[in-house]
């Protein structure tokens, strides 16, 4: 999807047809604040598309890539003075394996860096954000699009379930089950 694409549904879904509310350039920041947030929740999620890798060719380590978020978990290296170097007891080279973050959208003709099923979500945040810049109350279309997105925030797993289905209650108590 375009940025120009995604502005004009930003547009339509809050009332701004005329662009009398909003420029292009505010909009073009939500939809960067949109690329981040979904970019951190694929991240969290450790979705592939946000794998990359680095080749560690020397003791000498690598720049930090320009794309760099995080370490993968259980990559044995370390980051100091802007490198990326290999742990003392691992031989170069090596490859390893880090957390990309998208690049910023700059222009309407950009296209957003995200695939295809993850641009949605983009334009969600980016609706929220706009309209809740002109005071519009957003709950009730966070939770549409949470539900649409299939994402779900912190507070809305119970903790000790991370990554587990949480149990389910049946509903009633013992004493309508003749139980005491």
């Amino acid at each position: 999807m375009t940025v120009q694409q995604a502005i004009d549904i930003i547009r339509a879904r809050t009332n701004d047809i005329d662009a009398q509310v909003f420029t292009d350039n505010e909009l073009i920041h939500y939809i960067n604040l949109g690329v981040s947030t979904v970019a951190n929740q694929m991240i969290a999620a450790m979705n592939p598309y946000t794998v990359k890798s680095v080749n560690i060719a020397s003791s000498a380590g690598v720049n930090i890539p320009d794309d760099f978020h995080s370490m993968m978990p259980g990559e044995l290296c370390y980051i100091m003075n802007g490198k990326v170097f290999l742990e003392d007891a691992l031989t170069p080279p090596r490859t390893i394996r880090y957390f990309s973050a998208p690049a910023t959208i700059d222009d309407v003709t950009d296209t957003i860096p995200l695939p295809s099923p993850y641009t949605a979500a983009v334009v969600n945040v980016a609706v929220e954000l706009a309209a809740m810049r002109i005071g519009k109350d957003v709950i009730q279309e966070r939770q549409g699009h949470m539900v649409m997105t299939n994402v779900r925030t912190a507070f809305q797993t119970p903790l000790g379930f991370m990554g587990m289905a949480a149990p389910q209650s049946g509903g009633g108590s013992s004493a309508d089950k003749g139980q005491s």
